[in-house]
Order: structure tokens, then sequence, then C-alpha cells
């Protein structure tokens, strides 16, 4: 592990470059302080380390949470405490576990930071690498702090969408917000690594307790299927001293988050799906998708932006006989919990 020379037009120290830096959300699911960290490069990066980089530009102005959870616009010069990870999205720009030093990009709110696996554009937040925070000469990074135990028996509510951008966390934060006013103990997680909005608005809407995928020591669900599964269950394990489970999963049925392949894993017996859409096809597609791929499992309601149209959900309705609503008007009367509610629809 080699001393990182900071060039001199940087005007900054490894021990300014760690105290003065911005620190993401991100960075704060692995750690609560910097102290005692030092600043150095390494020979080779893995998924979860934590890295300080410098902001090269943000032309577009995108923004950032940071550990106090406000957001901030970086602008060029900045430091940046980041979190090493890959991500798949449709529709954000595609980053792996970087393998050299160059112009990384910083993909989403929260602070994942990585590779460019296609051309850096205008609207990209680029910027460059500093060095990995070190502590006791070990570079630091995310912990699994999940207990190995799987524990399944609580009923479970699954948000899945058909794509990005459907309406998964507006639709999560109503199922959690109808639950409270229920009554009920209510433990959310998102199935998927850096999401700190969507975390953030499950406890807004009351949230008893709240996991997702760093907790399970994973940055992204850019992992082997096996492992994101056995994240997925822990996840859900560490929630069961609730009396309900409000489980929102990243990406798409068919994205490059395994989705099928964790709803498989779940008790189907205590399992509720709500797919978020956003048209009628979607919904007929989903249809297929789940009898196909997750062990002939049916959707108990469709929201999303499909719900947005009443003549959409008399579509839904007919074509797939599942129930539509949107979730300024979603109550939970669809469903029904063994020992938890018995409601009907409204």
């Amino acid at each position: 592990m080699n001393a990182l020379i900071i060039p001199t037009t940087c005007k900054l120290n490894c021990a300014a470059s760690v105290e003065n830096a911005k620190i993401t959300f991100a960075a704060s699911r692995a750690v609560s302080s910097l102290k005692g960290m030092q600043l150095e490069s390494i020979d080779s990066f893995e998924a979860g380390q934590l890295v300080a980089v410098k902001v090269v530009r943000n032309n577009s102005g995108k923004l950032i949470r940071l550990n106090d959870l406000s957001t901030y616009a970086p602008i060029a010069g900045d430091v940046l405490v980041c979190l090493i990870g890959a991500n798949g999205s449709f529709k954000i720009e595609v980053i792996t576990v970087p393998t050299a030093v160059n112009e990384w990009v910083v993909v989403n709110r929260g602070g994942l930071v990585g590779q460019p696996m296609f051309d850096v554009g205008e609207s990209s937040l680029v910027v460059s690498y500093l060095g990995n925070l070190v502590k006791d000469n070990m570079p630091v990074k995310l912990t699994d702090k999940l207990p190995a135990e799987y524990k399944f028996y609580k009923p479970i509510i699954a948000v899945v969408g058909t794509d990005t951008n459907t309406g998964k966390t507006v639709t999560t934060a109503k199922v959690i917000s109808e639950l409270k006013q229920m009554g009920l103990s209510v433990g959310a997680c998102k199935l998927t690594g850096i999401c700190g909005d969507d975390i953030l608005s499950y406890k807004d809407a009351g949230a008893d307790e709240l996991v997702d995928f760093t907790d399970a020591g994973l940055p992204s669900t850019i992992c082997t299927e096996e492992t994101a599964v056995n994240a997925a269950l822990k996840c859900i394990s560490s929630l069961q001293n609730n009396d309900v489970i409000v489980a929102e999963f990243g990406s798409t049925l068919i994205g490059g988050h395994p989705v099928l392949s964790i709803l498989k894993a779940f008790n189907l017996s205590n399992l509720k799906v709500v797919v978020c859409c956003s048209d009628v096809p979607g919904a007929i597609g989903a249809m297929f998708l789940l009898a196909s791929g997750a062990n002939g499992l049916r959707p108990s309601l469709f929201s999303g932006l499909v719900a947005n149209s009443e003549l959409a959900c008399a579509k839904v309705l007919e074509t797939t006989g599942v129930p539509c609503a949107s979730a300024a008007k979603f109550l939970l009367r669809t469903m029904i919990f063994q020992g938890v509610t018995n409601v009907e629809l409204c």
C-alpha cells in the first residue's frame, strides 16, 4: 500500500483532504466518523470501500445527500467521501468497481462512485480519485451488520416495478403510512444498495425499523445472484420483530437486480406483491414474469403510474383480474394477512 502523493496544484495534504471532505450519505452507512483515518492509494479496489474523490465537474448541478441528510450540489474542487460500487440501472449511468485511476462518476444522490462503462456525459458528476480511507493499515469498507440466522414468519408486502420511476417508492411510503394508521409496527427495507432518499421517505411515513443492502455489507445489488438473495433474506429476517414487513425492490423485474430470484426465496404463503407499472401492457407483462419466474406468484395489486388513469385501472382489472389503485387512493384493503389484518377493497 503506497502513500498517496497529491499534486501541488491541489493544495491539500492527506489530513486536510479527509478533514475538509464532505461525507456522503453512502459513506455514512459505513462509518459515523473519519477520526483516526488516513488517506492512502491502494493497488486494487473492491465494492464497499470508502474513497476520497475530488470533483472535476458537475455541469448539470447534480445533488448529493450528505451525512447530515442535507442535499448539496458539488462544485469543481470539492472533496467528497464516497462509497465504491457498481450500478446496472437502465436509466442512470452504468458503473463498475474501478480497475484504474482515471475519471470516475458519482451516479446517485446517495454517493455511489465507480468507473463508467460507457462515455462520460456532459451531465455527469465527474470526479478524480484521491485515495482510500485507511485505518490501522486496512482500507475502510462496509461491513455486514445483520445476523446470519434466517427467520420468516411475519407477513411481507413486496413492492416491485416493471421499470424505474414507476412509483415504487411513493407506493411503498403510502403502504407504510396505512399500516401505521392501523396500529401496526412496520419494518421497512429497500432490497438494493445505496438509496438514501427512499429510506428516508419510509422513515417519514412512520416505519419503525429500516434496513437495506448496505446493512448486509453490499453497496448495490450488482453482485452474484446468491449474494443478493442472501442479503435480501437477511434484511427480511432482521425485521421479524415487527407486525408486518414492507420491502421495496430496486430496478425492475428483469433488470440488473435478481428480483424474481429473491421473491422465490421468500415464504410465499406470507407474501403479497404490489406491482408498480406505467401502462396496461406493463401490468400484463408483470403477470407473465411473476408466473413464470417466481413459482406462479400472482400480484395482489397494481399501482404506480398506470393507476393515474381510471380507464387504465379498469383495463388492468379486466385483463389480469387484479385490482389497480393509485398511491393517492391506496388502502391496504385488498390484502389479507394471517393474524394481522383482514380488510376489503374500498
